[in-house]
């Protein structure tokens, strides 16, 4: 047996609709062998997609406030929008809707990403 184990999960085991339940199992598995608080061992989140925790490193967010806006302003000689943007689901529900007219996308493929893969891309291609 292992001395030190670490949990990793990716968004499968979130998305379900036990998501808590299954993070919570996983969580109790690990306490109950003894995993959790010592080194190399624990629980180990892989979060969302199309590298969703780098651009959280970086700043990108549609929740301006947690962005350093002042000090891209700054930076880069240019006034952010302090407004708040629209998160993937109300995104994709703006594509199918027809009030999203435009969409800068920063790698990954959003489409392929997205939930509701099939009707995204109907709307998108109009």
């Amino acid at each position: 047996l292992s001395r030190a184990v670490i949990g990793n999960y990716g968004m499968g085991l979130t998305q379900h609709r036990h998501g808590t339940e299954n993070v919570q199992m996983l969580c109790n598995l690990l306490l109950m062998r003894g995993n959790m608080g010592k080194p190399g061992a624990g629980i180990s989140p892989l979060r969302g997609h199309s590298n969703v925790q780098g651009q959280r490193t970086v700043g990108i967010t549609e929740k301006p406030e947690l962005a350093p806006l002042d000090r891209f302003a700054e930076f880069y000689a240019f006034e952010p929008p302090r407004e708040k943007g629209l998160d993937t689901v109300e995104t994709c529900e703006g594509v199918i809707g027809g009030w999203v007219n435009g969409f800068i996308g920063l790698g990954g493929n959003f489409v392929r990403a997205v939930p509701e893969t099939g009707l995204v891309e109907k709307a998108w291609r109009g």
